[in-house]
């Protein structure tokens, strides 16, 4: 189990300690075998993860979150994907990716209207950025904004939105001028469809789906901070999404290790269990330095309220890549029995995958250190 695998989190407050153990304790509960099976989180499960707060995790208590610090979200994420990396991004995109824009872009009134029901969970929220011909090239994007007398009317499509089927609320960005601009709304409009989820290879029940906007009508009231400053907006939200992932990827990680190492307690070849054996011995040590450096790493960055961005991306990708590796050589260690679904493994190898593609490629975060160092260096 998570607790008792000593993972090296430093200086955690008493809040803190407190939101990780109770995230420990809700994950236990969900069922994610059932989860990947049917390809959706159930209504319970998001009834319940209403109740215990945790929708409300990335928002401030005045509009009733339950915001306590970056850190603390990065523990909850942890804890769930670690039982469950569907309901894991599920959380981490409604209250890192948007819920770090709404809190910092939304104006008094705006937060007044919109963040009490994404606060309780009344109301899953979704990041409409990429599209079929835009991905990592944000600029490329072609949804539009067009003026109609005191409104504007969006036109365009989004694909790959985590929590589209499920999401009541959109933040989607658009161009304006040739400027992206952000906008927020309730995906019930007139015009707004909702394709059919995605078949994917992993993080099954988090639903994915492209959505189209035909004559979509916004008012001013709907548009998040000025016109023009979407691209802003979005790097900042990419920024906390990252590290959402990073904490993911950790929870997918720690599991793969904790299974692989009961496993080979357990399994015995030749006469012996299979820890004996130098090769797994081997294994379970890189696997475990790994991931001992990337969560040490995940959470400083978290813990320090003036991280770069290069310090995001270094964090995102350094926790996914390790998170691949780990549920790799967890499927080695039970060799296999880890290639088919009555063991964890195989779906812990699945769902690692996508997280060195979402919210930026490890590619794109490569690039995105590179750069950055040579802004802080050069």
């Amino acid at each position: 189990m998570l607790n008792k695998l000593k993972v090296p989190l430093f200086n955690l407050s008493d809040e803190e300690k407190e939101i990780f153990e109770i995230a420990i304790k809700f994950a236990q509960e969900i069922n994610d075998v059932e989860i990947d099976k049917l390809g959706l989180i159930p209504d319970k499960l998001f009834e319940s993860l209403s109740r215990g707060g945790f929708f409300g995790i990335g928002y401030p208590k005045e509009y009733g979150g339950s915001y306590i610090s970056e850190t603390a979200i990065g523990l909850v994420i942890l804890a769930i994907s670690y039982k469950c990396a569907s309901t894991g991004i599920v959380l981490s995109v409604h209250n890192s990716l948007v819920g770090a824009i709404l809190n910092k872009y939304l104006t008094d009134y705006q937060k007044s209207v919109w963040l009490p029901s994404l606060a309780s969970g009344k109301c899953i929220s979704c990041f409409c950025l990429s599209e079929p011909e835009a991905g990592s090239d944000v600029r490329g994007i072609r949804t539009k904004l067009i003026l109609d007398g005191n409104d504007y009317i969006l036109e365009g499509e989004k694909s790959w939105v985590t929590n589209g089927p499920y999401a009541i609320v959109g933040l989607v960005f658009a161009k304006y001028n040739d400027e992206i601009t952000a906008v927020l709304f309730d995906l019930n409009s007139n015009g707004v469809k909702k394709h059919t989820p995605e078949e994917k290879l992993g993080i099954k029940g988090a639903q994915t789906c492209s959505i189209s906007f035909d004559g979509v009508r916004i008012n001013r009231d709907q548009v998040v901070g000025e016109f023009g400053s979407g691209l802003k907006l979005a790097l900042y939200g990419l920024n906390h999404g990252r590290l959402g992932v990073a904490c993911q990827s950790l929870g997918i990680g720690w599991r793969a290790f904790y299974e692989a190492f009961n496993y080979s307690l357990n399994r015995k070849a030749f006469g012996q269990v299979i820890l004996n054996y130098q090769f797994i011995q081997d294994y379970l040590a890189d696997m475990r330095t790994k991931l001992d450096h990337a969560t040490a790493y995940t959470f400083l960055v978290l813990a320090n309220p003036d991280r770069s961005p290069r310090e995001c991306s270094e964090a995102k990708l350094y926790a996914s890549t390790v998170a691949n590796d780990c549920a790799y050589k967890a499927i080695q260690i039970f060799g296999g029995n880890g290639y088919v679904k009555d063991f964890v493994v195989e779906r812990l190898f699945r769902d690692a995958r996508i997280t060195t593609i979402y919210e930026g490629s490890s590619e794109i975060q490569k690039l995105n250190i590179i750069r950055f160092l040579q802004k802080e260096l050069v």
